[in-house]
């Protein structure tokens, strides 16, 4: 990725990051999914940013808020939301009374490179860390898991349009 959209990320973490609700930043923050927990609440968001050419960059937002209202967020670009799918469908298919680990994701490309880690057990963990930031753990229940392969899908094929 050009270094134009990675500061455009950056742009767009920084809004999930702080602000209460859509914003716009050089284009459009757009979070269609929300998944509400006693812990805190997780975010599936696009962000939206046109260029000049007449096409769109797009990128797929994961959010934790906390119930202390601490955001962190990871961004995945078109060319990473295979990762973040192939995580969450190795978690989702490895349900068990006790957490496992399933794997991780590292963001590239900004100054404040954010961690995901997923985790398998009586639903689905996601830790999301940076530097800058901390860390923010939720998990998701079992009974959500096919609301969030829907708003997954969704968001996933979105991002894939973009140029």
């Amino acid at each position: 990725m050009t270094r134009w959209p990675r500061f455009l990320v950056a742009i767009a973490a920084l809004a999930l990051a702080f602000l209460p609700g859509p914003a716009t930043a050089a284009g459009q923050l757009q979070c269609d999914a929300q998944f509400v927990t006693a812990a805190g609440e997780l975010d599936l968001c696009t962000f939206t940013s046109p260029r000049a050419d007449g096409t769109e960059i797009r990128i797929l937002l994961l959010g934790i808020e906390s119930t202390s209202r601490h955001r962190i967020s990871i961004t995945f670009d078109k060319t990473e939301t295979a990762a973040l799918v192939r995580l969450w469908r190795q978690a989702r298919d490895k349900q068990a009374a006790s957490w496992q680990r399933v794997g991780d994701f590292s963001e590239t490309g900004t100054d404040d490179n954010s961690h995901l880690i997923v985790s398998a057990g009586p639903g689905v963990r996601f830790t999301i860390s940076s530097p800058a930031l901390g860390a923010n753990t939720l998990d998701l229940s079992a009974t959500e898991l096919a609301r969030f392969t829907t708003a997954l899908e969704k968001a996933v094929g979105y991002v894939a349009g973009s140029a």
